[in-house]
């Protein structure tokens, strides 16, 4: 006579198996969300560079001097400006647990500048949060993105020209 299933030992051993392979992958899960959150808060910034040079490049955007691409420790705002005034035309938030710090020589404020004469002729500038202490930028710029939970950071770097971040 055959017996068919399977003894409390084979099953109890599968289970443990299964137990300490699953144990095993948590941090290799971990990894992959921290990587994926530190990809999204590239490509948010990414996005926000995006638009304010295709706000640049609109044949309607004659009235406005330029766009900007603010990149602040949380945010990145696209601003249009008339005549030395701004306005607030979208902002893309940073809420996945990284932030942005010492984003230029200790300034915590990048503006990548787009005109609306040239859109490919672009500047940028490191400031203070209130405008402050400004300093010109040639081509490109380094930021750092610090995980706020375990305060590791990388830095990227912006090209201003072709709005391409790398790693």
């Amino acid at each position: 006579m055959k017996k068919r299933g399977f003894s409390l030992l084979e099953i109890l051993v599968t289970v443990g198996i299964l137990a300490l392979l699953a144990v095993a992958s948590i941090p290799s899960l971990s990894k992959l969300e921290d990587q994926k959150s530190k990809e999204n808060t590239v490509n948010l910034i990414s996005s926000c560079i995006a638009e304010a040079k295709a706000k640049a490049q609109a044949p309607s955007s004659h009235e406005i001097d330029e766009y900007q691409a603010v990149v602040s420790n949380r945010s990145c705002n696209v601003v249009a400006v008339t005549n030395g005034a701004t306005e607030n035309y979208n902002e893309y938030t940073i809420d996945n647990g990284y932030t942005l710090k010492e984003i230029v020589k200790g300034k915590p404020v990048v503006v990548i500048k787009f005109s609306t004469d040239n859109p490919y002729l672009v500047s940028g500038e490191a400031r203070n949060s209130d405008g402050s202490g400004s300093v010109a930028l040639s081509n490109s710029a380094f930021i750092y993105i610090v995980q706020d939970s375990s305060g590791l950071s990388d830095i990227v770097t912006i090209n201003f020209s072709t709005g391409i971040i790398t790693n």
